[in-house]
């Protein structure tokens, strides 16, 4: 675990103006287990500008079929000026989710 980035690190590279750190600290997020770092995703999921980083958060939270995330990702499939493509992949997320709660 020595060779990982502390959770904290990464949550706060969530934070950072470029779009690639950002993609980069989402993608370390979800290979870990950790339930802060689901945490930290799902609040994280209303803030993020970037199109590639937000597909990628919001393809794993359906894949994990995280529940906790289901309103955020109904709110930006609602969204009408939610781009096309976002808000596909977050109505499929939710279709996963709710499949999952069954």
């Amino acid at each position: 675990m020595a060779d990982q980035p502390s959770i904290r690190g990464l949550i706060n590279r969530l934070k950072l103006p470029q779009a690639m750190a950002r993609r980069i600290a989402i993608s370390d997020l979800t290979r870990r287990s950790e339930p802060e770092a689901v945490e930290a995703l799902i609040a994280h999921l209303q803030r993020e500008t970037d199109e590639k980083a937000l597909l990628r958060l919001i393809d794993y939270l359906g894949e994990k079929r995280c529940t906790a995330a289901k309103d955020a990702l109904t709110t930006i499939r609602d969204n009408p000026e939610t781009p096309v493509e976002i808000a596909h992949a977050a109505t499929i997320a939710c279709d996963r989710i709710e499949k999952g709660a069954d």
